[in-house]
C-alpha cells in the first residue's frame, strides 16, 4: 500500500508515484491513498479517517489468517 502527501516537503510524491510505476511494469498489485492537501503526516480528521479505513481495508484482504496444525 502507497500513501503519500502530494504537499510533503521531506520526501516529494514523485517518489511515490515513481514507486508505482515501477510496480505497474514489475505487473505487481498495489493500492494508493494520495493526499492532496497533506504532507508528512495527516492533520486533517477526515485524512486520517481516510487513512485508518484504507489500511483496515487492506489488512483484511491481505493478512490471511495462518492454518494451525
Amino acid at each position: 500500500m502507497i500513501l503519500h502527501g502530494e504537499e510533503d516537503p521531506r520526501a516529494p510524491v514523485e517518489h511515490a508515484y515513481a514507486m508505482m510505476n515501477a510496480l505497474d511494469q514489475a505487473k505487481k498489485p498495489y493500492e494508493k491513498l494520495i493526499f492532496k492537501k497533506e504532507g508528512h503526516g495527516l492533520f486533517d480528521t477526515e485524512a486520517k479517517n481516510a487513512l485508518y479505513e484504507s489500511l483496515l481495508n487492506f489488512f483484511a484482504q491481505s493478512l490471511q489468517p495462518v492454518a494451525k496444525p
